[in-house]
């Protein structure tokens, strides 16, 4: 008869629970394991069930995929230098999602996705002029996933910023995408610029 496993190793803990007391999703949880970064025990009918064990193997999983993308044992793909990122972000540290962010911009030059989502994790945390440089070297770059959600994105930052030219020209971007003739947000965000853009324009003459 086999030895019981101990305490920390005991699978007890279901998905949803597991990713509930780290703070994660249980798709972040499928996506480790696939990884080959988590491997828990299943019971006879093929149930997940997480151990102690488990748990502080994903508090710990951003270093985890570090190791793994450094030795060569995760391949040096870019959606998994994105799940690295985004383990970050589940585990509310912006700052280390970025910086490993910048790290796959670096080993993928040609990537404008990983621009925006450095832009989209700086204007979280209410940088919106390091957001604008991102978002605008993510447009420079292009192999964008959703070029249209892109424009929009830089559109409104700049217009944030009061940097009208800039966020009218990526408007209009976002419009001659195919998604932008469908979206109405995408006219109601020209329209607003330039309302502003004419009121400005209006005081500086009365001036």
């Amino acid at each position: 008869m086999a030895a019981p496993a101990p305490d920390g190793d005991r699978g007890v803990y279901g998905i949803s629970v597991a990713a509930d007391l780290v703070g994660m999703g249980t798709q972040n949880l499928r996506l480790y394991e696939a990884r080959g970064l988590l491997q828990p025990q299943r019971t006879d009918g093929g149930t997940r069930r997480y151990s102690a064990n488990d748990l502080d193997r994903l508090r710990r999983i951003g270093d985890l995929l570090e190791a793994g993308l450094k030795s060569g044992k995760i391949e040096n793909e870019l959606k998994n230098w994105e799940l690295y990122a985004l383990c970050y972000q589940q585990l509310e540290r912006p700052l280390m999602s970025i910086e490993v962010l910048k790290q796959a911009a670096k080993a993928f030059p040609k990537s404008g996705q990983i621009e925006f989502m450095i832009g989209q994790a700086y204007h979280g945390l209410e940088k919106s002029a390091d957001a604008l440089t991102h978002m605008q070297a993510a447009v420079a770059k292009g192999n964008l996933t959703k070029a249209h959600q892109v424009y929009m994105y830089l559109a409104y930052i700049a217009f944030e910023l009061k940097k009208f030219d800039i966020a009218l020209d990526a408007a209009k971007q976002a419009a001659a995408q195919p998604e932008g003739a469908k979206d109405p947000q995408t006219k109601n965000m020209i329209r607003a610029i330039e309302d502003t853009m004419k009121d400005r324009e209006e005081k500086k003459a009365k001036l």
